[in-house]
């Protein structure tokens, strides 16, 4: 058995990893917790969520729009190559900004992407990384806001005796602090800390030794 860890994302494929191979499993530490549900993919992209705090975010993604919802619409479009690379660029871009706590200032963050737009995205071939991430990602979060697919917090029994560690930044803008708690109370046994962070989903130096 080994100490199994994972950081948004990461948390997401740490669980998924628990609950198909629980005998494999001696410790469970995760950050920043993702379960794909629609409600976190409205928390985490739509103009009602943290984005509405920041000037511009929602609004620079507005061309791109087409009643799909926020992660199925730049899906396509990045699908497409609407935008180039310049719309993946700005999705990354947006992410970051939103990984971070503090130090946001009150102008305009993200204008319109301005490339020009390019032929549909073959992954097998496509090399620039930002576009391979926005791809990746924003399929990833229109299954989860379709309902298509989402991490049930159901574990199995044996993991009772496995302890748990949840870390989870109070201040976070990508990931609901809320999901981090729904783990915590589904997971089974009594082996298991919730450990809070003053800090956004992963603006933080770490852990003290206290």
């Amino acid at each position: 058995p080994i100490l199994v860890s994972g950081w948004s994302w990461g948390s997401t494929m740490a669980l998924l990893f628990a609950q198909r191979h629980p005998q494999w499993v001696r410790g469970l530490v995760i950050g920043g917790v993702w379960t794909n549900t629609p409600e976190e993919v409205a928390y985490y992209l739509d103009a009602q969520g943290p984005r509405s705090w920041m000037p511009g975010l929602s609004e620079a993604f507005r061309a791109y729009s087409d009643s799909r919802g926020t992660a199925c619409d730049l899906h396509h479009a990045i699908r497409q190559g609407r935008g180039g690379a310049a719309l993946a660029k700005a999705y990354v871009d947006a992410e970051l900004m939103q990984c971070d706590v503090g130090g946001i200032p009150r102008p305009v963050l993200l204008n319109p992407p301005t490339g020009p737009d390019r032929g549909p995205v073959d992954m097998a071939t496509e090399k620039d990384e930002d576009t391979r991430f926005a791809f990746i990602e924003s399929e990833m979060l229109c299954r989860g806001q379709r309902g298509a697919w989402r991490l049930h917090l159901r574990f199995p029994k044996t993991l009772a005796s496995v302890p748990l560690v949840v870390i989870q930044g109070r201040y976070d803008q990508v990931c609901m602090p809320e999901t981090a708690r729904r783990v915590f109370r589904a997971w089974p046994g009594h082996r298991k800390r919730l450990i809070p962070m003053n800090a956004g989903h992963w603006s933080f130096s770490g852990p003290s030794p206290n």
